[in-house]
Order: structure tokens, then sequence, then C-alpha cells
């Protein structure tokens, strides 16, 4: 508490008008980030994208430009000393980032560019197991990998799981529109 008046140039005796302890603090950030995040991603998936395909890809780059503003162990952190704060973390994803997911693969069957037959609540859940590894320091360590790549490259795989020869089209498409760019 002492680094954060400091930083902020109040008085402890502020902070703690407002927070009771630390633990409240940083899961009323969380709370924030994630109602933030939220939004930018309700606006990149409603505007972004022409099929579902694109989608993902507008998704995965606006997920790589909200990580820049992170440090890996942060999520770390929280699940260790910050249980409540965790706990909101772990809601929004397995809520609102889940739902998201499972509308993604209904419109990309619904548009004729994936396949119609996996088991989208089992597909679901492996995403999110996917986009948690990108985070885990033990596997992909900043060090050796750049977070965006290694999200892009799991994202590919992926979607390579799920689409048809139309969707593997415009994956094609799309990789080949990223790399003139």
């Amino acid at each position: 508490m002492d680094d954060i008046a400091k930083h902020l140039g109040v008085s402890k005796k502020t902070i703690y008008q407002h927070y009771p302890d630390k633990d409240e603090l940083v899961t009323a950030v969380t709370k924030y980030n994630i109602s933030r995040h939220y939004t930018v991603m309700e606006q990149c998936i409603g505007l972004a994208s022409a099929d579902a395909i694109g989608e993902m890809y507008a998704v995965n780059q606006n997920m790589g430009d909200m990580i820049r503003s992170f440090n890996p162990i942060m999520f770390y952190d929280l699940q260790k000393y910050y249980p409540k704060a965790w706990a909101e973390f772990r809601a929004f994803r397995n809520n609102f980032i889940k739902t998201k997911i499972v509308e993604n693969m209904k419109r990309g069957i619904s548009e004729g560019i994936y396949r119609d037959n996996f088991d989208i609540d089992i597909l679901a859940k492996m995403r999110l197991e996917q986009v948690d590894m990108t985070f885990n320091y033990d596997i992909y360590p900043s060090t050796e990998f750049h977070f965006h790549e290694v999200m892009l490259q799991l994202t590919l795989h992926f979607l390579h799981g799920l689409v048809n020869e139309k969707g593997l089209a415009l994956i094609n498409h799309y990789n080949n529109t990223s790399k003139t760019k």
C-alpha cells in the first residue's frame, strides 16, 4: 500500500478511505479491467469481422493488444495472493469468454466455414485451456516466446481443427492479407 500511495501521490489513509485493504483494491482494479476488456471485446466481435474466422483473428489481435499492458506474473500473483480478484477473472473467463467461443463456433457452422461434426462444449473448454497456456510461464517463458506469436499459432491450430475447405481458404486469405500489411 505504501508503494501504491507513493505512485498515486496520495496518503495511505486516502486509499484506506475507499478500500479497506489491498485485497479490495486489487479486486476493484481487476473488476475495472474486466469491464474494460468486456467492452473492447464486444466491439471487436461486433464490428470488425465479416465472418467467424475474421472474428477469431480480430479477437486474437485484440487480446495481444490487451496483454501487452500486463505482466504475465500478474496472473500467478492474483491466483496465489488475491483469491477474490482471481475469482472475478475466472468468472469472466468461464462465462463471457467461453460464451463468445461457443457463439463463434456456432457462427462458423452457420456460415458454412466450420465443420458441423464436433462437440462444441468440449472444444470451447479446450480453447479456454489453450488461451490459459499462453499465460503459463513454465510452458511459454517470455524469454523464449513472444506472447502474440504463441497466441497466433494456437489460434491457427484451433481453427484448422474446426474449418472445412471453404474455411481453410478463408484462413489462407487472412494469412496472406496480414502478411501484406
